[in-house]
């Protein structure tokens, strides 16, 4: 039902959800995964749902847009390098969940935040998965994601060489106060464990 709306408490409720299951992925992704093999009829039934309908309303309130950012991070934590997942997004009638990905609104692939949201789970979804990725092809321009992965990939070039140079040179001085902030621990710690504790052990031990 186009017209249908959903109660803004049913959203926020739906967002805290997933943001639980979010952080759950971030922590074990592997104890998540499993969890969507479970019960992976209903999750598609779930996002083939709420996708669309956050997408007609992207916009129009804050519940939708919040609930729309952590359905993408959902997509990708649950498509990450498992093809069985991944092949899920082209299950059902047309459009697919993949389709309605490929076309969310000009926003997610025009706007830098929302970028940040859609391109990774895009990524997630067609990597190493042939099939993904030729549907990705006929549904939008293929170059938008090249051009998101190239500079992301200057970028880390760009932080490396940043942290190479900066561990190479002027860090002198914070190497030796850090050295010797060891040593003075050393000197003012060390020696009181080492008279009493090990006598302690040892006298016990003979007394049992």
């Amino acid at each position: 039902q186009p017209d249908f709306l959903y109660p803004d408490l049913v959203l926020v409720l739906l967002s805290s959800c997933l943001r639980v299951l979010n952080n759950v992925a971030r922590l074990n992704i592997i104890a998540f995964q499993a969890l969507g093999v479970e019960y992976q009829m209903e999750m598609i039934h779930l996002l083939r749902i709420l996708v669309p309908y956050c997408s007609e309303r992207i916009g129009n309130a804050k519940a939708v847009d919040s609930l729309l950012k952590q359905l993408l991070l959902f997509m990708g934590y649950f498509s990450l390098k498992n093809k069985a997942n991944q092949d899920l997004f082209r299950w059902g009638k047309v459009p697919t969940l993949m389709q309605h990905l490929c076309n969310l609104p000009f926003m997610f692939f025009s706007n830098a935040e929302k970028k940040e949201l859609l391109l990774p789970t895009l990524i997630c979804a067609t990597f190493e998965n042939k099939a993904n990725e030729e549907l990705m092809g006929r549904e939008m321009n293929g170059k938008l994601l090249a051009q998101y992965l190239e500079a992301k990939l200057q970028l880390l070039a760009k932080k490396e060489q940043a942290e190479h140079k900066s561990s190479r040179g002027g860090g002198v001085e914070g190497r030796v106060r850090s050295t010797d902030f060891s040593d003075s621990k050393k000197k003012t710690h060390h020696p009181p464990e080492k008279r009493e504790q090990p006598q302690q052990q040892l006298d016990f031990t003979k007394l049992m």
